[in-house]
């Protein structure tokens, strides 16, 4: 069962030597405060993301800005370790902004099953495979290897690859969310804009996919009929909802839904995307957006019991419903002193809050601390 099991990140954005160990959770929740790092650590996900789907130029992953209080002397440093098929794999990116140089480059880079070695880089230089008959690449310092090159005679490349392209990292804007496509798309965008597209390639891939959503969305709108992807001029197609009840049928375009229902939507699609074509990873930062008040509880509850049988969804969240959703040993406080101080982690397993307090009221009262 694919699992995340460590992340680190070193002088990058709020991050100074941060590490979160997940120890085989299927869901997570980080609170904290507006600028603790917690969209920060959605970036990180993101970053790995973007390799996994092909991005290879440095430049367009991480910018001079994005070093920890511009400490550009430093490296950058991310790694991060998943069991897939019961192996770990161990992944590590380090960045450098050498004197004069406008972007960054690669210092280190390699990739590690169960200690093994795919490959590793130092700069330029890249060695790839094993044992006695490893092969020496050059590649340009401003390139991610990871998406460029090919190991031979193994699966386990492909298997790494393909686990970081099918995260999904998101932070859906429910107004840019179109029914309509052009075409089909392998990747969730990080606001959901090509949900469409991105739900004919999931629905072209298994079709089955679509019991798995329309069963989810009845739980949430229980007179919820169907759902229709009509043809829309040459390539392009356009989703249709309908609803019945015993004395009517109403058929109304997506883009006419509200974005509390968009969201449902989309929480439906990543559950049919992780139990038809998964197990996946999610990142969805501040969840309780636009979906009202009294559907925070259920909303999130029943995104953590779909995943609660594989994969993984990590979620962030300033509402204490959403909160309350979670136990003690699936919640971190992410928390900073002041802008001059880096993140810090908490995990609520090894230090409950004070005086017998929930965790949502705690955090609410101002009673976390670090």
């Amino acid at each position: 069962m694919p699992m995340l099991e460590r992340l680190y990140v070193n002088n990058f954005r709020t991050f100074q030597n941060f590490e979160l160990r997940t120890g085989g959770l299927h869901s997570a929740l980080f609170c904290g405060k507006n600028g603790a790092g917690k969209t920060a650590l959605g970036s990180v996900f993101a970053l790995f993301q973007q390799i996994g789907a092909g991005k290879s130029r440095v430049g367009e992953l991480v910018a001079p800005d994005d070093f920890w209080l511009r400490q550009t002397a430093l490296p950058m440093r991310f790694e991060l370790e998943v069991r897939l098929d019961g192996r770990l794999f161990a992944y590590t990116l380090v960045l450098e902004l050498p004197e004069r140089f406008r972007e960054l480059r690669v210092l280190e880079e390699s990739l590690t099953v169960d200690g093994t070695s795919v490959y590793r880089r130092r700069q330029g230089a890249v060695e790839v495979g094993k044992g006695t008959g490893p092969v020496t690449l050059t590649l340009d310092g401003h390139f991610v290897a990871l998406p460029l090159i090919q190991v031979a005679d193994t699966d386990d490349f492909e298997t790494w690859k393909t686990w970081l392209r099918r995260m999904l990292v998101l932070a859906p804007l429910p107004a840019s969310m179109s029914g309509i496509s052009s075409g089909e798309a392998s990747s969730l965008e990080w606001n959901a804009q090509n949900f469409s597209a991105w739900l004919t390639g999931l629905l072209a891939q298994d079709p089955g996919a679509i019991t798995t959503i329309l069963g989810a969305l009845q739980q949430m709108m229980p007179d919820l009929s169907t759902l229709r992807n009509l043809p829309a001029g040459r390539d392009g197609k356009s989703l249709f909802v309908i609803f019945k009840d015993d004395n009517a049928r109403f058929e109304v375009p997506f883009d006419a839904l509200s974005n509390g229902e968009k969201c449902m939507f989309l929480a439906s699609a990543i559950v049919a995307a992780n139990e038809n074509t998964g197990p996946i990873f999610v990142f969805w930062d501040e969840i309780d957006n636009y979906v009202s008040l009294d559907e925070v509880d259920f909303f999130v509850r029943f995104l953590r019991h779909a995943f609660h049988k594989g994969g993984q969804i990590f979620v962030t969240s300033h509402d204490a419903s959403a909160i309350r959703a979670f136990s003690r040993e699936n919640t971190f406080f992410v928390a900073r002193k002041s802008h001059m101080e880096p993140s810090m982690l908490r995990s609520f397993a090894d230090s409950p809050p004070p005086q017998g307090e929930d965790v949502a009221t705690a955090f609410l009262e101002g009673d976390l601390n670090l």
